[in-house]
């Protein structure tokens, strides 16, 4: 599928970006709890390969605290 260079998967990164000394945080999207828990299923029932699980963790650690805050 190419996720790795596609120019919509950019825009969507949540990385910050810096221009003249302000840092200016790119949007990030907000998922209702049932988006979260059919995010977090699926990546249960995936197969991560091993050199993307630390990633794959930090993901589900994002998800898990997003779902948290939520009430």
């Amino acid at each position: 599928m190419g996720l790795v260079k596609d120019k919509k998967v950019d825009k969507l990164r949540l990385s910050t970006k810096t221009q003249e000394g302000v840092v200016k945080p790119t949007p990030s999207i907000k998922f209702s709890k049932q988006e979260i828990e059919f995010l977090l299923y699926m990546i249960q029932e995936g197969n991560i390969p091993g050199k993307r699980l630390i990633e794959a963790v930090q993901v589900v650690e994002k998800l898990q605290q997003n779902y948290k805050k939520q009430k």
